[in-house]
């Protein structure tokens, strides 16, 4: 199992006398898309569609590291936010699409690449709200506020990748 695999790497790290300088970052970076049956999926994954059945699990893990949990819906793009806040760096020149996952002013969100999203409590997708996460969450949501934030997400994050923007 992953676990076991985990518990092996923390010992060879410890064995070869560099778990005190490591840090760790595991994230799922897709669900089980390659699966065939997909109702299997969401059966599995206990969701009733497949934007949901796309929660992924992640830890940032160190030696002596004092637990915390994070509660919020996050992108992949806030580990890297994260990552400078934990290690105490500062990002320089970039601008990042992500954001602090410890941030107590960041909610959390997720926009998918087809321009859905997650946020709130609202799974929105195809022009309307596909499920509501809690009770009265999309009239709590502004709804117009939140597509033209994805809309503008999702050309920045293009324009990143086509003009390489990291690369320097």
């Amino acid at each position: 199992t992953v676990d076991d695999m985990f518990a092996l790497l923390l010992k060879r790290l410890e064995e070869y006398g560099h778990l005190d300088d490591t840090v760790i970052v595991a994230f799922g970076d897709h669900y089980a898309y390659p699966m065939t049956d997909q109702q299997l999926v969401l059966q599995l994954s206990g969701v009733d569609n497949t934007y949901l059945a796309m929660k992924t699990p992640c830890f940032i893990w160190a030696d002596g590291m004092e637990h915390v949990d994070v509660d919020k819906t996050l992108n992949t793009a806030d580990l890297v936010p994260t990552l400078l806040n934990l290690f105490g760096m500062d990002s320089g020149e970039y601008d990042y699409l992500g954001r602090d996952a410890f941030d107590p002013g960041y909610e959390g969100y997720v926009v998918f690449g087809d321009g859905a999203w997650l946020y709130n409590g609202v799974l929105f997708a195809g022009g309307t709200v596909l499920e509501e996460l809690t009770p009265g969450a999309a009239e709590n949501t502004d709804i117009a506020a939140m597509q033209d934030f994805v809309s503008r997400y999702l050309k920045t994050n293009d324009a990143m990748i086509e003009t390489d923007y990291y690369r320097h």
